[in-house]
């Protein structure tokens, strides 16, 4: 029987970041990752599907229309990017990680938080 990987939609405008976080929790089952460049493919992404987790670079739109959509995307939980020296704040946003970071970081947070993921989606039930 295969595990339910947690679906997660990862907003980040940097290509190689984005990339290879999703291609690298792919491939060890960590998640199953949907990309997108801009805030509006992530909008319309949320549009399609509930996510379990959301990760937002905070350093990728104007503030409130991150926080505008991290409070409609329905997802279980949201966290941030945050940019070095930055002090954005989105009410939505339930954890911060600090930018850079390096992929193995974002992927062992991922991996850290599967289990809470999953178990926030079963007790939220079917979208």
């Amino acid at each position: 029987m295969t595990a339910l990987m947690p679906t997660v939609l990862l907003f980040e405008p940097h290509f190689v970041l984005r990339r290879t976080v999703a291609a690298a929790a792919r491939q060890l089952g960590i998640a199953e990752v949907h990309e997108a460049a801009t805030l509006h493919a992530a909008d319309k992404l949320a549009r399609l599907q509930r996510y379990d987790l959301v990760i937002i670079a905070l350093d990728g739109a104007a503030v409130a229309d991150i926080d505008a959509f991290a409070k409609r995307c329905n997802a279980s939980r949201v966290i941030g990017l945050q940019a070095p020296g930055s002090s954005v704040h989105c009410a939505a946003v339930s954890d911060t990680l600090h930018k850079p970071l390096k992929v193995k970081s974002l992927l062992g947070y991922l991996k850290a938080r599967h289990v809470a993921v999953m178990s926030d989606s079963a007790e939220a039930g079917p979208g």
